[in-house]
């Protein structure tokens, strides 16, 4: 009998840095199908890392220690044997606290220049975004724009002006955490 999956492989979610991430099948054939793992289309060899356990004669895991961002992608489990192959595969997505990786603390701009604020940061999922001016939410304007693409946000300010001058906070949240971070702004006013 060839192999057939009696149970799929599921998409699972882990937050980076847990012990463990498990994905599980069940497979049967006969004769025994020969398992082979897969992320991406490179071959998974047994290691400190990766762990294969068959349980029974149907029940396959795939265990992976330590779960570091990197390990987030398609897993496949390919059972095969002189009867056929059969595959199951599944997505594993790797939870990231937000973390603003690059964010500039100070900005002069002169008064009537755009004025741009911006940060780069890693999360998993996209984060919410917030910008603060002097403690308060700021809301988009003509002249106010919240930006968010590619691990990016920036508070663009078209014709800054002396009252655009102050202390900005940007905030990300996920359901993992947030982070906040400080940009002093300066607007310098242009002389006759």
């Amino acid at each position: 009998m060839a192999p057939v999956i009696k149970k799929e492989l599921a998409n699972i979610s882990i937050s980076e840095g847990e012990s463990v991430a498990i994905l599980e099948a069940q497979v049967t054939g006969y004769p025994k199908p020969k398992i082979n793992w897969y992320k991406g289309g490179e071959i998974l060899q047994a290691s400190e890392h990766y762990k294969m356990l068959y349980e029974d004669e149907e029940n396959y895991a795939l265990i992976i220690k330590n779960v570091k961002a990197e390990d987030a992608g398609s897993y496949r489990l390919q059972a095969s044997n002189e009867l056929g192959t059969a595959d199951t595969s599944a997505e594993l997505t790797v939870l990231k606290k937000p973390k603003i990786i690059q964010i500039t603390d100070k900005i002069e701009v002169m008064s009537n220049e755009k004025l741009v604020l911006e940060a780069k940061y890693e999360s998993v999922p996209p984060p919410k975004v917030v910008w603060y001016k002097e403690g308060a939410e700021i809301k988009e304007s003509k002249r106010v724009k919240a930006v968010i693409e590619n691990d990016k946000c920036q508070l663009v300010i078209n014709k800054a002006t002396s009252e655009d001058a102050g202390i900005y906070k940007v905030m990300i949240c996920n359901d993992l955490g947030k982070e906040e971070r400080n940009v002093q702004v300066t607007v310098n006013c242009k002389c006759l």
